[in-house]
């Protein structure tokens, strides 16, 4: 003879763990628990509570998530089931029991199920959902650079203010901290610092399960090492998770450590995933605002990072919309668009320099969110100059290039013309300076490929 609806409704109403359900609620979870069908392939947690009775509890998709941890994060428990301790005979499983189909539940269990579920109750981090977070907007003024900096300084700095301001925000790494300087969140906030080691994959489903339990989480490596990931990221986008990344020592900038260290796929990858935003910021003030607004993104968001000192070159209070640009120089009489993004923004404005002392006169944008892009203004540049440009410190398939022409095939007819300057062989190891030359990305290699295209 199985619980009635009524003794078990009462016997959930006596456990705390229930005590903010309404009445209607508590007659819907013990409707729930009463069915006999076991869900297949859904053991999520083993508490093994000695003398309980009991090892497992099992869930209902979408109703109920218990992690490894004993984490609940969903309003009401749907279904809970238990195993028997004894031994089973040779080839046969261990009996399951469904909460209600045994009379013997109520005389023999009742008190073991109420040690269980409380035992789940003590081991909870986040008590049915997440506690709605207060921000302070009064906490100290953002950071402000007036010399050059390194966008993965400012991507740390930034993170370091916002954590003084949103206590929500958790940061994740993969022991690269001192260089993505996400060492100095740990600095102010170590309890809301997890070093996860070079387990790249690993931090990424952490950062997943912090997400979900209603952090604002950020998680930064190598540019080159997220490609560890890439099966947990895409996942991520599948499980509508909102991650923010961040992908340092991009391209052949970073120099002498060649070209394992060398994120020269990452904009390509990240393109890819489905509702993705990638941005890639030239100057500390750019990171900031970005970084900012990365917190409140839905989905997967990357920002790329350089790792050597670039100069400043907007005003710290300069706002930067996802999906859009900055147009950097422009006149009446431009014949040619150079476009750059990050690191190669810098190499646009040297060229543009460099062509205007020749008289040719050359429009500079800075296309720092890649995704979505800014193909508004690129369609206006290419009626305007009828020529562009666009440079990148990445692998010439996938990256900026490729953004810019699906902008233009996106928004009009096919004109003009459209050069792609990125890297198209294996770097080694020298000078960034040395690389960017070798790329055809630096300055004198623009202007060498701008004079080619308008003689062509």
């Amino acid at each position: 003879m199985a619980l009635s609806q009524q003794e078990l409704v009462d016997l959930l109403s006596s456990l705390s763990l229930f005590a903010d359900l309404s009445r209607p609620q508590l007659e819907q979870v013990a409707h729930k628990m009463t069915e006999e069908s076991v869900p297949q392939g859904q053991r999520i947690l083993r508490q093994g509570f000695t003398g309980t009775g009991f090892d497992e509890i099992l869930y209902r998709d979408n109703v109920v998530r218990l992690d490894k941890v004993g984490l609940l994060n969903y309003p009401a428990i749907c279904q809970v089931y238990v195993e028997d301790q004894r031994r089973p005979e040779m080839g046969q499983e261990r009996p399951r029991i469904a909460l209600g189909a045994h009379r013997t539940l109520k005389e023999k269990h009742a008190a073991s199920l109420q040690i269980v579920l409380q035992g789940v109750q003590q081991s909870l981090v986040v008590r049915f959902r997440p506690t709605e977070v207060v921000r302070d907007a009064r906490s100290a003024a953002a950071p402000v650079y007036d010399g050059p900096i390194a966008t993965r300084k400012a991507f740390g700095d930034t993170l370091a203010w916002l954590a003084g301001r949103w206590p929500d925000l958790v940061v994740l790494d993969g022991e690269v901290g001192n260089s993505t300087y996400t060492d100095e969140v740990e600095a102010v906030a170590p309890e809301r610092f997890v070093e996860l080691y070079i387990a790249e994959g690993c931090m990424l489903g952490a950062a997943t399960g912090l997400q979900a339990l209603g952090k604002t989480a950020f998680a930064a490596t190598f540019g080159a090492f997220w490609t560890r990931a890439a099966d947990h990221i895409r996942m991520g986008a599948i499980s509508r998770a909102d991650l923010r990344l961040c992908g340092s020592h991009a391209g052949i900038s970073i120099g002498e450590d060649g070209p394992s260290q060398m994120a020269l796929e990452d904009l390509a990858s990240f393109r890819a995933v489905n509702g993705s935003t990638v941005l890639y910021p030239a100057d500390g003030s750019s990171t900031v605002q970005l970084v900012t607004s990365m917190s409140d993104l839905p989905g997967i968001s990357y920002m790329r990072t350089t790792r050597e000192a670039t100069p400043i070159l907007y005003p710290h209070d300069e706002e930067f919309p996802v999906g859009g640009s900055k147009t950097l120089s422009a006149t009446d009489h431009d014949v040619v668009t150079l476009i750059g993004a990050g690191i190669t923004v810098h190499t646009c404005l040297a060229a543009h320099d460099i062509l205007g002392g020749e008289g040719i006169s050359a429009r500079v944008l800075d296309c720092y969110s890649v995704k979505p892009i800014d193909a508004r203004t690129i369609r206006t540049a290419l009626e305007d100059t009828d020529v562009l440009v666009v440079v990148e410190d990445h692998r010439i398939e996938g990256g900026l290039g490729d953004a810019v022409l699906d902008a233009i095939a996106a928004t009009g007819p096919l004109q003009g013309r459209i050069v792609k300057l990125a890297v198209t062989d294996l770097p080694g190891s020298a000078t960034p300076e040395e690389l960017r030359a070798w790329a055809g990305i630096d300055a004198d290699g623009i202007a060498r490929s701008v004079r080619a295209a308008l003689s062509g």
